[in-house]
């Protein structure tokens, strides 16, 4: 997990946009009490486009646990396979979105590039790994398996390559000195 990026950060927008979903109009005091429980957590700033994509997400792993319990009690069925490989890849894609979206915004700390770069390269690789699986599973029902696990190799080991190669080249050597 070293290459993870130290701090990461966060804003909210909610006192902003958020109460313009609400009926009706809403107390200053109330006002005041959630912005004031929203800086006792210690967060400086939350995005709400965050806030939706992170609800989406934990949605889809709420849904898991049938998908996991059908794949259990139907492991060599496709239909139990396709419907856990689709439940795995939404939640993959919106833990994607939610990086792309912090990092388009800069609430990434960008004190290492080279960390953020492998951070989002890994998690676009469980997706890629997943349409494998989605693809595969109609024509051999192991197969989905195992074209993920292909796919989740040999991205991995593509990375690690090419980070090798980038710390090797002259113009890293010339910015580490």
């Amino acid at each position: 997990m070293g290459d993870l990026p130290q701090t990461i950060e966060i804003a909210e927008e909610g006192p902003r946009e958020g109460f313009q979903i609400e009926k009706g109009p809403i107390a200053t005091s109330d006002k005041i009490a959630l912005i004031e429980a929203l800086s006792a957590t210690g967060l400086r700033h939350i995005q709400v486009g965050l806030v939706w994509l992170n609800l989406l997400f934990l949605m889809s792993i709420s849904v898991l646990p049938f998908s996991c319990a059908l794949l259990g009690h139907f492991f060599q069925n496709t239909g139990a396979q396709e419907i856990y490989f689709t439940n795995m890849f939404v939640a993959a894609l919106l833990l994607y979105a939610q990086w792309i979206l912090a990092t388009r915004k800069k609430l990434i700390a960008g004190d290492d590039p080279r960390a953020v770069r492998a951070m989002g390269q890994q998690l676009i690789m469980f997706p890629m790994a997943l349409v494998a699986a989605l693809i595969v599973t109609p024509y051999r029902v192991m197969g989905g398996f195992n074209a993920m696990v292909v796919v989740l190799v040999g991205l991995r080991l593509w990375q690690r390559q090419s980070f090798r190669k980038e710390a090797m080249s002259p113009s890293s050597q010339n910015l580490s000195s």
